[in-house]
């Protein structure tokens, strides 16, 4: 199984997905359309989700979400997922001269997940997938990253780095597959090369908004497709 677990950090923003006091929403929170005899069906642009959860982030910077959408289908005893990774803002938010950036921990250990192995009947905050201690640690030590000044893509380069040529932290050590964090990808989310927000444009093949408010927009910043075995 391919697991993808976000840590948000930059100069400013710093935030797990998702907080652990937030209250996730789901699909009936947000208004997934559902035809009869079906699980709901969320398309935004050109793909289609059946699970959604929406988190605020815990930060100084408010309005800010995350949404996280799987949907895929299941073949024989496996089950082909497709998950994205949204960043939720209002409408117009500009976030300025602060450097955002968010770290996906591509390759962790089987020891992050919510209790039940099954991906699609699972919900929880981070200290539900890992600990409070290990979240503590990741968030200490991108504290300690001078990032002051740095935009997006220099600031996600230089916390990249830092994760990954240094040792896990030992509160982290189950979590991780190796003595260091490995297939750690940065994606800038303000300044040159970071996603834009989905356009009216390309919204016309969506059924539905997965955000609240509605008058919020969507920003791409992460697909990936997987592969669930069940035997």
């Amino acid at each position: 199984m391919s697991q993808r677990t976000l840590l948000v950090l930059s100069s400013v923003v710093l935030a797990t997905i998702a907080p652990t006091s937030a209250k996730i929403l789901s699909c009936a929170d947000v208004g997934c359309p559902i035809t009869a005899g079906t699980t709901a069906t969320c398309t935004v642009v050109d793909h289609s989700f059946s699970a959604v959860g929406v988190a605020a982030i815990d930060s100084s910077v408010k309005g800010l979400s995350w949404v996280k959408a799987v949907g895929g289908e299941r073949q024989g005893a496996n089950d082909f997922l497709d998950q994205g990774i949204y960043l939720g803002r209002p409408d117009g938010f500009d976030f300025g001269s602060t450097g955002a950036c968010a770290l996906l921990f591509t390759q962790v250990s089987d020891m992050v997940r919510f209790g039940d192995l099954d991906p699609k009947g699972t919900e929880g905050v981070c200290s539900d997938a890992m600990t409070n201690a290990c979240i503590s640690a990741l968030t200490d030590r991108a504290k300690k990253v001078d990032l002051k000044g740095l935009s997006g893509t220099a600031a996600c380069a230089k916390l990249q780095s830092d994760f990954s040529n240094n040792p896990v932290d030992s509160a982290c050590a189950a979590f991780a597959q190796a003595s260091k964090w490995a297939g750690i990808e940065a994606r800038a989310l303000s300044g040159t090369g970071s996603p834009t927000p989905i356009s009216t444009t390309q919204n016309t093949t969506s059924t539905c908004w997965p955000i609240l408010p509605k008058t919020d927009d969507l920003t791409l910043v992460d697909s990936s497709n997987s592969t669930v075995s069940y035997l």
